[in-house]
């Protein structure tokens, strides 16, 4: 059957192989040339993530577009030439052993229409590549990587038509103390052009986007025990904070034992308070809070979106004192959003508008999450 199957590969346009751990490989049997193959996925349940072999598809696939290999390990040292290559992922779990980070790159560096990468290897990685050597992707534009403890491949990557960057991190705390270690050359250059952040955690991972300016970088970490280990509202992580116009914060209830420097945002226009456990959101807001005589923090906010389902007292709630400060110093705000669960809170919106320029009310339904 598979020899009949193989027979045709030189009119096959896609051609995705499902590996069961019981069978022999499939691939094995694809040893001619596929002119127009287009499409070719790849997924391995074999323990030992077996390699293709040197003579898969003839190493002459000319045509070939995306690329797929989950579970499979190719070597990257024999000439496999993909002119047409547009996006390429692979994906190697945990135990898939020893990974040469070089192999991959020199080999994808030959691709010159590569826009979309996606490599996440958990696996133990080589890093082979002499400090001074640049692998250049001149096409890239999206990237999604999966960022090992020591791992600095980004440093040696140049990516000029890069746009949006994903960085998956299994670090444990301690492990990194600044943004800028996971973040190295065209990750920073990205950051500099940010100007919306949005910081999101929960019980299992804590996620940090920034965007503008057409580019964006996400970083997602696992939330262990302990916690993360950057801090990430202060001067030290690199984030152009300055430069951020638009904040969306979501914070779990354990970050609230960051330092928060809310003078670093300089030019901050909209503040968004997403659902959130309480200390954390309540701690972000007091830090606006600020004494008059000792300065207003964020002298361009004009807006401030809060989401609260279960308030306890909601007139004592910091909202209602910035208000007031800030129009008392010649900030005023001009809206302040409000979404609520099924309570009455007109006592507080009348009070609100005292001080801002417009209140705005919205009702959702409380799901106990």
């Amino acid at each position: 059957m598979l020899n009949c199957l193989a027979s045709h590969i030189a009119r096959t346009r896609s051609l995705v192989i499902y590996e069961s751990p019981r069978t022999y490989p499939t691939f094995f049997f694809f040893r001619d040339p596929a002119p127009s193959l287009q499409h070719l996925e790849i997924h391995s349940g074999n323990k030992d993530f077996l390699c293709l072999p040197d003579n898969f598809l003839g190493q002459q696939a000319p045509s070939l577009r995306f690329v797929d290999f989950n579970g499979v390990r190719p070597t990257f040292e024999t000439n496999f030439p993909l002119p047409n290559l547009t996006e390429f992922r692979l994906h190697l779990p945990e135990g898939a052993g020893p990974f040469r980070m070089s192999s991959l790159f020199r080999f994808l560096s030959n691709s010159p229409l590569l826009e979309k990468l996606c490599i996440r290897i958990t696996s133990q990685t080589t890093q082979d590549i002499p400090l001074d050597q640049v692998i250049s992707l001149e096409s890239l534009v999206e990237f999604e990587y999966a960022y090992n403890l020591g791992d600095r491949t980004l440093s040696h990557l140049k990516l000029p038509r890069l746009k949006h960057l994903r960085v998956f991190s299994s670090l444990e705390p301690g492990e990194v103390e600044e943004l800028a270690d996971i973040l190295s050359y065209d990750g920073r250059v990205l950051l500099a052009g940010a100007t919306k952040m949005s910081y999101h955690s929960d019980a299992h991972s804590l996620t940090v986007k920034l965007s503008g300016n057409g580019v964006g970088v996400s970083v997602v970490m696992p939330r262990t025990v302990g916690g993360p280990s950057i801090d990430w509202f202060c001067n030290q992580t690199c984030i152009p904070f300055g430069q951020i116009e638009d904040l969306e914060i979501n914070g779990h209830p354990t970050d609230a034992n960051f330092n928060i420097n809310i003078f670093i945002f300089e030019n901050l226009g909209v503040l968004r308070m997403g659902r959130w456990g309480g200390r954390f959101g309540e701690r972000f807001l007091r830090s606006l809070d600020q004494d008059p005589a000792a300065g207003v923090p964020c002298r361009s906010l004009q807006e401030i979106e809060c989401t609260y389902l279960r308030p306890q007292r909601p007139l004592q709630w910091p909202l209602t004192s910035i208000a007031k400060k800030r129009k008392r110093a010649g900030y005023q705000l001009g809206l302040v959003s409000l979404w609520v669960a099924q309570w009455s809170c007109q006592e507080l919106v009348e009070e609100l508008r005292e001080h801002v320029g417009e209140v705005r009310v919205g009702v959702i339904r409380d799901t106990g999450a």
